[in-house]
């Protein structure tokens, strides 16, 4: 930010441009401070839009006690969601997590400051200021450094009005680019529903107990993830399994002797993996073949069907349906009161309805993959349409503060 975008524009600072403030929390253990008198916003509520409520709010003598900012100010989250903007359409309360750039009419319009914050030549400095390695914080000194430049209030007019129209088609786009992504995601859904809640009456009903050859979790070694090794055994969590695609992202290791330990639930070709505990509950998948040899720790039960008689590829798409997964998750429900699980006693019982000949069964399952192929198909292109969007808001917001908006 060396060049003034026009000579007209004047290159300050935060600190000397605005009134910052960084906000407070009112003691917690005082009940009498917190109610609904005023909106007390936090940083995960600071969503790069207007702010106009928050989860909680404080009372009138919890207001006289925080750092309350006015209609039209900026917040700007400098620890932990580091760069998170809201423009205030209310006053509110804010914590210690968020500086707040005070409204100053005489020097710049309230949506020219919001706009001005999400531009890429602002938070490119924030983050260069930031320090903490686990937390990103950047405190109010270093905040009050950061270099802004500022056109007259005619030109700020100009720019807002460009900005919130391109914007204002934007966010229409991206709205009808979400529903299309929701709608390739639900379609693929609805067709196996279609399939699974009401199955042909010559389909065959067997338990699992009984289909498989093995159902069963493993455990985490001794000493957790400092006990993982750079490379070995593949050891399989509930963050590699999700719904029909194995994620090998943060895929662990454990050596020969820790693998020895659990040599119990040696995961085999074609084996379907399916999360018994956690917020991952129910999510199944078939294991990569690239990632064997493999085990799995405690969150994650290999379920193993005779392939003459259940293919894995079938099973898989059987509990990946939504209707079922709200069956087994009503089933976890049941398993504990503060964390959901699914027991190996509960695999075992859960009724599946099946093609009594494997033949058939491929059929569906060539069917209902190349269904699969083409939703996700067209979520990627939708997926891709909603970068592109944020693309251009970010290089308009670039234009914007280098002086090359043009209407």
């Amino acid at each position: 930010m060396k060049d003034l975008p026009a000579s007209d524009w004047v290159q300050t600072t935060v600190g000397e441009a605005f009134q910052t403030v960084t906000g407070s929390t009112p003691p917690k253990s005082k009940s009498d401070l917190y109610g609904t008198a005023i909106p007390f916003v936090k940083p995960p509520e600071l969503a790069n839009s207007e702010v106009t409520t928050a989860k909680d709010g404080l009372t009138e003598k919890g207001r006289a006690l925080a750092r309350v900012a006015p209609e039209g100010s900026t917040l700007v989250s400098c620890i932990g969601n580091l760069g998170k903007i809201g423009l205030t359409a209310v006053d509110v309360a804010f914590n210690q997590q968020i500086n707040a750039m005070l409204p100053n009419p005489n020097i710049a319009l309230a949506k020219f400051v919001f706009y001005l914050t999400l531009s890429p030549q602002f938070q490119k400095q924030l983050f260069a200021l930031s320090s903490g390695t686990t937390v990103s914080i950047v405190n109010k000194s270093r905040f009050n450094s950061i270099k802004v430049h500022l056109p007259p209030l005619e030109e700020q007019k100009r720019i807002v009005a460009v900005l919130d129209q391109a914007f204002a088609a934007l966010d229409r786009a991206r709205a009808h680019a979400e529903a299309n992504l929701a709608d390739a995601e639900a379609l693929f859904d609805a067709a196996l529903n279609e399939v699974f809640n009401q199955p042909p009456t010559d389909w065959k009903e067997g338990i699992l107990g009984e289909i498989c050859s093995k159902i069963g979790s493993g455990a985490t070694p001794r000493g957790g993830a400092e006990s993982y090794k750079a490379e070995g055994i593949s050891l399989i969590r509930s963050l590699n399994v999700h719904d029909r695609d194995f994620r090998k992202a943060k895929l662990a290791y454990i050596d020969d002797d820790q693998g020895k330990k659990l040599s119990n639930v040696i995961v085999e070709e074609r084996d379907v993996l399916f999360n018994i505990t956690g917020a991952s509950i129910a999510r199944c998948c078939m294991v990569d073949s690239a990632v064997l040899p493999a085990r799995v720790n405690q969150h994650v039960a290999i379920l193993r069907p005779n392939d003459t008689q259940l293919l894995p590829e079938f099973l898989t798409l059987f509990m990946t349906a939504s209707e079922q997964k709200k069956r087994l998750l009503e089933t976890g429900a049941e398993g504990g009161a503060t964390r959901q699980a699914i027991t190996k006693t509960q695999l075992q019982s859960l009724s599946v309805r099946y093609p009594s000949d494997t033949g058939t069964q491929q059929e569906f399952v060539k069917k209902l993959q190349l269904s699969e192929a083409k939703c996700r198909a067209a979520a990627a292109s939708y997926s891709v349409k909603l970068d592109d969007i944020t693309d251009l808001r970010q290089s308009l917001l670039q234009k914007a503060f280098s002086g090359q908006l043009t209407a």
